[in-house]
């Protein structure tokens, strides 16, 4: 069995520390912070520009004003996708890595995390937001026909 990894000590045991993993964990560690505040920082600005915006226009319909909370919806929990199957499975890794206290579960966790991100991440567009879900609604058998969808939203369903 190998196991493909960082390794804090070189080989013959020794106290001699190996610097090359621990600067790729170093780096490592690095840009996964570095991506998680960036993520959480522009959430932040996306949430207080959003309430700003809502809070001077008044001339938004109310249909308008449920896909924009639609929309916000979304935007949140596709932010949180990312954190729970890359940077939390990548942290893991790292920090057992640090401590060498590794195992080969932990890559494979990693490899189907990030595999299944990119068909996990459009999801909660689909299901959250009102027209997507009437539109794939409309295209399942055995649901409502087309023609009990809101009038309202037709120009959202291409046929």
């Amino acid at each position: 069995m190998v196991l493909y990894g960082f390794t804090v000590y070189m080989v013959p045991p020794s106290r001699e520390i190996n610097w090359t993993s621990m600067t790729g964990m170093g780096v490592t560690g690095g840009i996964v912070t570095f991506s998680l505040i960036t993520t959480i920082y522009f959430a932040v600005k996306t949430y207080k520009a959003i309430q700003r915006y809502s809070s001077i226009s008044t001339n938004l319909s109310s249909l308008s004003k449920a896909l924009q909370t639609q929309f916000f919806y979304s935007l949140v929990i596709q932010t949180i996708t990312p954190v729970i199957l890359i940077h939390i499975p990548s942290t893991l890794l790292v920090v057992n890595a640090c401590f060498s206290t590794g195992a080969e579960v932990y890559g494979k966790l990693i490899a189907t995390t990030v595999s299944i991100f990119p068909v996990v991440d459009p999801l909660p567009s689909m299901i959250i937001i009102k027209p997507y879900r009437q539109a794939i609604r409309s295209y399942i058998p055995f649901t409502k026909p087309v023609s009990s969808i809101n009038q309202n939203s037709h120009m959202f369903v291409s046929g």
